[in-house]
């Protein structure tokens, strides 16, 4: 399974739950996505959006 955590500008995310026992990888965005066609793209690998 593969997790994306969105706008996480003050990379904290991490550090506010147990990601590891979901035994998943999970990428964090720290920047904003430019619009919605860029985020359709960047995100449509993941399973979950958080």
């Amino acid at each position: 399974m593969r997790i994306a955590i969105l706008d996480d500008y003050q990379s904290v995310a991490r550090g506010l739950a147990d990601w590891d026992s979901l035994h998943a990888e999970v990428h964090v965005f720290t920047e904003a996505l430019e619009n919605e066609g860029a985020a359709v793209t960047a995100l449509a690998e993941y399973e979950v959006r958080v």
